[in-house]
């Protein structure tokens, strides 16, 4: 494993001159925040991808699992993100990637009223995300320097969960107007824009790399083993966010809103203020005081069914959730150097999709015994376990 983790200068210092690598970085970052927007402003129009499935004839059965291929075919592309990266670098996996899920997202309008069909576009729109991320991760980060990375890296992020403050209400109007036959080609638009501009784009100096960081290596380094500890737990708390809150918040009989629109300003918010507070702390600290915020969350929402929990839910989550994610990504990322980063980053995401997606799976299996609340109060307790194991122990300096 000796040349994998990146050497760290003693006495080097994050006040460098600029926030950006390059000269030309501050406009590279900035086109890859203007492109990632686009490419999830109109996968924002999978929102509805259920709907339009039943309108095609296809059952809830058929329609449920369908969905659930996503987070497979994901996790499988976030693997192989890593050894296509190195081998062609990280822009060119990013252009690749985005043609992928564009064809997948444009083939729904011929395949949506068959369920096979359906199947193999929604399983290459999974590899189609699972390549992109991770790589555009890795090319967002080549042009940030060390001096308030987290600050800038975080704000990238943001561009991928931005879009579904108006993409879905956009994507729902368009399928009003036009119906489900043109909807596929007209949300596709922002993504047609992506991959367009994608293949423009300049590559940052970094040149592909022989593949020789592999993921029983990376997983061995003591360094990043917490880390990726953390972003599976991290993955395991989000997993309610896009699957089950909407009905928890129904059942109460409380407006979705109270928790989401909570959720979302703050994420935000936090994002664009308050990460360049938290760069002065340690990664230990930050990460465990982020984590214990969405553990905090759970806990209000299985201790009270009122109206104020959904709000003080919504606001821890959404500090615990803007803080962990960016943290942890820099965490992982600033241990390599830039020629063997895309194999990490691909499997620190793989963790975060594997946690995402089991979330739901795990409400699923035991809600009947011990309800949605019960599974609940349980990964909180994962949660708060988790936060106490990070900050006893020093693997991050290692």
């Amino acid at each position: 494993m000796q040349g994998l983790e990146k050497q760290i200068p003693a006495g080097s210092s994050d006040r460098s001159a600029s926030a950006f690598c390059q000269p030309s970085g501050r406009r590279r970052y900035v086109v890859a925040c203007v492109l990632t927007f686009l490419m999830f402003l109109g996968n924002a129009g999978s929102a509805l991808l259920a709907p339009i499935l039943q309108a095609y004839g296809l059952t809830q059965a058929q329609v449920g699992a369908i969905l659930s291929l996503y987070g497979i075919s994901a996790i499988f592309g976030t693997l192989v993100s890593g050894a296509v990266a190195q081998r062609i670098g990280a822009l060119a996996t990013v252009r690749v990637a985005a043609w992928i899920f564009l064809a997948a997202y444009l083939s729904f309008h011929s395949t949506a009223s068959s369920p096979i069909a359906a199947a193999a576009s929604r399983l290459l729109q999974g590899l189609g995300y699972g390549l992109f991320l991770p790589s555009a991760m890795v090319y967002a980060k080549a042009q940030l320097s060390t001096r308030r990375a987290v600050y800038f890296f975080g704000i990238f992020s943001s561009m991928i969960p931005m879009p579904n403050i108006v993409g879905p209400s956009i994507s729902s109007a368009l399928l009003d107007r036009f119906g489900a036959d043109e909807f596929f080609p007209l949300t596709a638009i922002p993504i047609v824009l992506a991959a367009l501009g994608f293949l423009f784009a300049r590559a940052d100096a970094a040149r592909p790399g022989m593949p020789n960081s592999g993921y029983l290596a990376v997983l061995g380094m003591r360094s990043v083993r917490v880390a990726f500890v953390a972003i599976l737990v991290t993955g395991l708390l989000f997993g309610i966010v896009p699957s089950y809150m909407a009905e928890l918040m129904l059942s109460r009989g409380l407006p979705v809103g109270l928790f989401f629109s909570t959720f979302t300003v703050v994420l935000f918010g936090a994002r664009f203020t308050l990460l360049s507070f938290f760069e002065r702390a340690t990664r230990q600290r930050v990460v465990a005081f982020a984590i214990g915020l969405m553990s905090l969350a759970y806990a209000m929402l299985c201790a009270s069914p009122t109206a104020f929990a959904a709000v003080g839910g919504g606001l821890a989550f959404g500090l615990g959730y803007s803080l962990a994610y960016p943290r942890l990504s820099i965490w992982v990322s600033d241990r390599f150097g830039a020629e063997d980063r895309d194999k990490p980053i691909g499997l620190f995401n793989a963790f975060f999709t594997f946690g995402t997606y089991l979330n739901p799976l795990l409400i699923g299996t035991f809600r009947t015994a011990i309800g949605v609340e019960g599974v609940m109060a349980g990964l909180a307790g994962i949660g708060f376990i988790c936060a106490t194991a990070i900050l006893w122990t020093r693997a991050a300096d290692r």
